[in-house]
């Protein structure tokens, strides 16, 4: 796991602990009773493998910690005694609770609120009694039901940190979901790897099912949610019933309907369950080769096609979704196209640029409005609101109808305090990030197509859209539909010719296109360029290039501070 990404997570946990009133200072963690064997048949189901790993650290300072999904230390051995004492002391033993709620940031509590493996060394401990150790969990996977069934987890001095100690846990952590998966019966055997085989990425709204188990991703779980275990297979039992490659709706509760695709799964001649894959109702069972589109944007590069499966997803939730991208990209008509995907095209857009003009209170007062309304809001430019303000935001959000769904635009990842930090935390849970004009060069003619079409031209002269693929766009699809109106405008009732073309656009650009990682590099030298006031040797230093390379890659492609 990347050390940028660690530290988002550790920065985000420190956020969450701090708004539950944890006291860094806390000096122990609370006793919550000793695990039944009705509660935890898991710790002595792995048992033997439990004892195999205390024995290859044996003689170490390395404590082994497992938990159960709410925290509970359900065991925990060391390879020496001061390990042992260590653990003791902080409060590491069986019974007691070490949630993030409970302990603060640590490799259990973190672990389990992410989901994913976790390492919390040192300072990153949000508790100073746990500083002078590294924490590293992995959670447990049940591979029947997809649910995280604990976390298991190496404990030692910051002294021993070892970059294996990460690896070496989710080895562990897979060898536990092996030997759940050994007890399965044939028809949950064969449910598992009809998910693995048709899941085609971590966020694929694709399940298996049958009367006893249902195992489904992240993305699934959210678009059926409300949705129960039984009322779910008696719904995909009788489209499979009915036969075909028909695509059936199920209602959910207060939601817009969700397409079900379903293949049965078969052992012999007994049916076993069903492969479901979620698609947005009213979708045609089909096979077509047609590019997907979104509501009033068009292109079909690999970029975008990428962005309009995550928002035809994103249409299936009703999970805050944050939509980020660089100015004039698209990101108000992206939250607007998905929220029609959902059934509510006329959904009310707060635009957090009006604070200004409009006066706090007044935007809040309408803010609020627009909440209990129970429809999708638009929360348009979250960026722009003052930190204090993303605060209050944040809690409205937090406290809002079960029935209202947000969807924000931003652009920029980067909060500029604690309240827009909280809110973007709040806002994140699906995410689309619209990659910039000039990394997806191939769309620039369709765009352009589809908005002269817009303003009444239909035949669009080779000449004129060779020039606009060269053109940089800093501006995004805004700049390249200014400039197609006021090409439209000089050309008056003629057909478009390249000399209507307003003055600012070059007809004869020297600058060559950049693609793929040659425009990411040039995108990193402007950045620079601009967060150093053009400073080039502040900028070379930032890259972590010398000066001389930074000239000779200005050079290369022809870069200026606008």
């Amino acid at each position: 796991m990347g050390s940028v990404h660690m530290g988002e997570v550790i920065e985000a946990s420190h956020r969450r602990v701090s708004r539950l009133g944890v006291d860094p200072a806390r000096s122990e963690v609370p006793w919550v009773g000793e695990p039944t064997p009705e509660e935890d048949d898991l710790t002595e189901l792995v048992r033997p493998l439990l004892d195999h790993l205390h024995s290859q650290f044996r003689d170490c300072p390395i404590g082994v910690v497992m938990a159960d999904s709410s925290g509970r230390v359900t065991h925990r051995s060391g390879g020496t005694g001061e390990i042992l004492g260590s653990m003791d002391a902080c409060g590491v033993d069986v019974g007691y609770s070490l949630a993030e709620r409970d302990a603060g940031t640590t490799g259990v509590g973190t672990c389990l609120e992410t989901n994913r493996p976790t390492v919390v060394v040192g300072e990153d401990h949000y508790l100073e009694m746990f500083r002078p150790f590294t924490c590293v969990n992995s959670p447990i996977v049940d591979p029947i039901s997809s649910a995280v069934r604990g976390t298991i987890g190496i404990m030692c001095p910051v002294g021993e940190t070892n970059p294996l100690l990460l690896p070496m846990t989710t080895t562990v952590a897979w060898e536990m979901a092996h030997i759940i998966l050994e007890r399965a019966t044939p028809a949950e055997r064969i449910l598992v790897e009809e998910f693995l085989r048709s899941r085609t990425s971590a966020e694929s709204p694709v399940l298996t099912v049958n009367a006893d188990v249902l195992i489904a991703g992240p993305a699934a779980q959210r678009l059926l949610s409300g949705v129960d275990h039984r009322t779910l297979w008696e719904h995909v039992s009788a489209a499979i019933g009915r036969g075909g490659d028909q695509i059936t709706e199920l209602t959910r509760d207060s939601l817009p309907p969700v397409g079900l695709r379903c293949r049965p799964l078969h052992r012999g001649a007994e049916l076993q369950g069903a492969v479901v894959e979620l698609v947005p109702a009213g979708r045609r069972a089909r096979r077509s080769r047609r590019e997907p589109r979104l509501p009033g944007m068009v292109g079909s590069s690999e970029r975008w096609r990428a962005v309009v499966t995550d928002a035809q997803r994103a249409a299936l939730s009703r999970e805050p979704l944050l939509i980020t991208g660089e100015r004039g990209s698209g990101r108000l008509t992206l939250a607007r196209a998905v929220a029609a995907l959902s059934g509510e095209p006329g959904a009310p857009v707060a635009d957090c640029g009006a604070v200004a003009h409009l006066g706090a209170r007044k935007w809040l007062r309408q803010l609020e409005r627009d909440l209990e309304s129970e429809v999708t809001v638009v929360l348009r430019n979250v960026e722009l609101l003052p930190d204090r303000m993303a605060a209050a935001v944040a809690g409205m959000i937090e406290q809002r109808p079960a029935g209202t769904r947000i969807i924000a635009t931003s652009g920029t990842t980067d909060p500029s305090g604690t309240g827009a930090a909280m809110l973007q935390d709040l806002l994140s849970v699906l995410r689309i990030r619209i990659p910039p004009l000039r990394h997806r060069r191939s769309d620039i003619v369709e765009i352009s197509r589809h908005l002269l079409a817009g303003m009444g031209h239909t035949h669009v002269p080779r000449s004129l859209t060779d020039v606009l693929r060269r053109q940089p766009w800093p501006g995004n699809v805004r700049e390249l539909e200014a400039v197609l109106r006021a090409t439209v405008d000089r050309a008056g009732a003629r057909p478009l010719e390249l000399a209507h073309l307003p003055p600012r656009v070059d007809r004869n650009p020297t600058r060559r296109p950049l693609h793929g990682l040659e425009q990411r590099e040039a995108d990193d030298i402007l950045e620079a360029l601009r967060t150093t006031g053009g400073n080039k040797v502040r900028a070379a230093r930032l890259l972590g290039i010398s000066r001389a390379t930074l000239y000779r890659r200005i050079d290369a492609f022809d870069l200026h501070l606008g």
